[in-house]
């Protein structure tokens, strides 16, 4: 099936002679750039190898063929523009047709080097992006990089320790009872639909979820706050620390509430808040 017309023959012809689009009739600008921004639109969207945009401002996509047509040449040393109007004299199709046809093979070829030039492979992934696991995207690819001075050294385990306990204290005082029953259930790798947990937390799923992402860009931002010189995979390293004791404390504060004897069996920590999930 041919595609669809939207292009007159004398628009081509205007642009020829005027060598350049700036200088056309605003009908001529019209046309021939929402040609291309169409055609650019199509071949992007069945870029699902590349990490590329899914559409070009019309402007962009125009520029781009009409410089590829002016500095690049076929392999008989002609510029591609003169070969797009030779073409309509070997044909005997509508010249319009002729021309759109051609002009489409060649965005084909503009496309295809502005993905290599411009984009990465969809396998490769920004060192901003966040972890998958991550549903709030407070870490990143990048954070999980080891640093120069590797913070798993016994020596700054002891210091982790010291300094998670403290901040793990602090963190508690602060923290609503949703905020510390959304966290426990999350560690514990319980759903949040659970009557026992929608119940201790008087409310729906929705909202302890939000409750829960809002907590967690809190921990990220006070920690970063509080050490704003240290590398990423420290902090991710003290957070750990610090998660696991946060937990440890709101487990041992759903034991003590009477009411919320039905969530502390669900989680049923049969050692550390840590046994049911290893980070």
């Amino acid at each position: 099936m041919k595609p669809k017309q939207i292009t007159e023959l004398a628009s081509w012809l205007e642009w020829k002679t005027q060598c350049a689009l700036a200088p056309c009739g605003n009908k001529t600008r019209q046309q021939l750039t929402g040609f291309a921004h169409l055609r650019f639109k199509r071949l992007l969207a069945r870029a699902a190898l590349h990490n590329g945009p899914e559409v070009l401002p019309a402007k962009d996509a125009w520029h781009l063929f009409e410089s590829h047509l002016t500095i690049t040449h076929t392999r008989n040393g002609k510029r591609y523009k003169d070969w797009l109007f030779a073409r309509v004299q070997l044909s005997s199709d509508p010249p319009v047709r002729v021309l759109e046809g051609g002009a489409s093979v060649v965005i084909r070829n503009v496309v295809r080097e502005f993905l290599a030039m411009e984009c990465s492979p969809h396998t490769v992934l920004s060192m901003h992006s966040p972890l998958a696991s991550m549903s709030d995207g407070s870490v990143t690819l990048e954070e999980t990089l080891a640093c120069e001075g590797d913070p798993a050294t016994a020596a700054a385990l002891n210091e982790y320790e010291s300094l998670a306990e403290h901040h793990a204290g602090l963190f508690f005082e602060t923290m609503t009872e949703r905020e510390k029953i959304a966290l426990a259930a999350k560690w514990c790798r319980v759903s949040l639909a659970s009557k026992p947990v929608e119940d201790a937390a008087g409310c729906k799923k929705s909202m302890i979820n939000d409750t829960f992402s809002a907590l967690a860009q809190k921990f990220r931002t006070e920690l970063s706050a509080a050490y704003p010189d240290e590398h990423p995979q420290s902090l991710l390293v003290l957070a750990t620390f610090m998660l696991r004791r946060l937990v440890k404390r709101i487990l041992l504060w759903i034991q003590s509430e009477k009411r919320l004897e039905s969530l502390f069996v669900l989680l049923a920590p049969d050692e550390d808040p840590g046994a049911r999930r290893r980070v």
